[in-house]
């Protein structure tokens, strides 16, 4: 639930998932590949997915945070996508 208020703080359309995968709704094929690519070289690994795996328009950044990560590592996370949003 941290990551998933802290995305929408920060802009993201997090869909109605309700689930331990979080979706953030991006909608630009290029966009989500670029922001993927990037939070990689942050040190986060987050897959970019988009059509036709989702509706064309939707491309979408799936997190998959595990029990592993601290309040800490999702800060982190939320505090980088903030700066690549």
């Amino acid at each position: 639930e941290q990551l998933r208020s802290g995305l929408q703080r920060i802009g993201f359309d997090t869909g109605r998932s309700s689930t331990h995968i979080v979706p953030a709704i991006v909608g630009d094929n290029a966009r989500v590949m670029e922001m993927s690519r990037r939070a990689l070289q942050g040190g986060v690994h987050v897959q970019a997915i988009r059509f036709p795996s989702v509706p064309d328009g939707t491309a979408r950044l799936r997190f998959a945070p595990t029990a592993g990560h601290t309040k800490d590592d999702v800060d982190l996370v939320v505090d980088l996508f903030a700066e690549l949003f």
